[in-house]
């Protein structure tokens, strides 16, 4: 009785389409999808095919990102940080006001403004982290992000909002406020910071769960300050 050999009936490793290494067609499909790193294609190892991991299109893309380059996207993203979370201030003012205005205040304010302050940075260590620099350049971003915000919430409050506002309010929003936001901007930045060097260290993806102990502490301050700020309003002792 005729037999297939066995190399004709299930053909060889080489040949299977998926194993083809082909340079992928977007950049964004390599820094999450990387063949190497799935574990049911570990028998591959044994037949002598080596598949690119997540680690090897990192390192690949970092040593042909130049420091320059590395450094002007830290200063785009920090600059673009700020009025991207301008949103968040826009959302907490509509709804300010009765009980719900309140939580908006307190809870639903902060949680929107240190979420999207961060936004920036933590888009790039998830989809480009090697864009960035290091741990150094990603507190920038922070840094400046909170800086911009404050600015222009600043702006929005004393021109828009209380125009007639005296020198006490005024200097009250450009230190303290402009401390809160900042501060509060690198306490996340570091949450991210702890995901990117994960990235380096370990050649894996990125694991965001790293990242949310430090976001929440940056909500959880700045939505006491909120607190406290509602309470002095409610007792007469607020900066005028």
């Amino acid at each position: 009785m005729w037999r297939r050999k066995d190399s004709e009936s299930f053909g060889r490793v080489e040949d299977e389409p998926h194993l083809r290494r082909e340079e992928p067609a977007r950049d964004s499909d390599t820094e999450t999808n990387a063949v190497g790193d799935e574990p049911g294609l570990a028998w591959t190892a044994d037949q002598g095919v080596a598949l690119p991991s997540y680690g090897d299109h990192f390192e690949r893309r970092r040593a042909a990102t130049s420091s320059a380059a590395q450094w002007v996207t830290v200063l785009l993203a920090g600059i673009a940080a700020g009025p991207f979370a301008v949103g968040g201030a826009f959302l907490q003012a509509m709804t300010g006001r009765g009980g719900f205005g309140h939580m908006a205040i307190i809870v639903f304010g902060p949680i929107i403004e240190e979420v999207l302050k961060i936004a920036c940075a933590l888009m790039l260590v998830e989809r480009r982290p090697w864009l960035l620099p290091g741990v150094g350049g990603i507190l920038c971003i922070g840094a400046l992000g909170g800086l911009g915000f404050a600015a222009i919430e600043n702006v929005m409050y004393l021109r828009v909002y209380f125009p007639d506002h005296g020198l006490e309010l005024a200097q009250w929003r450009w230190t303290v406020n402009v401390a809160l936001h900042t501060g509060c901007t690198l306490i996340a930045a570091l949450g991210v910071a702890r995901v990117w060097r994960a990235v380096v260290q370990e050649r894996r993806p990125p694991d965001l769960n790293l990242a949310y102990p430090w976001l929440i502490a940056a909500i959880v301050i700045h939505g006491a300050y909120n607190a406290f700020a509602m309470v002095l309003g409610m007792l007469g002792h607020s900066p005028q």
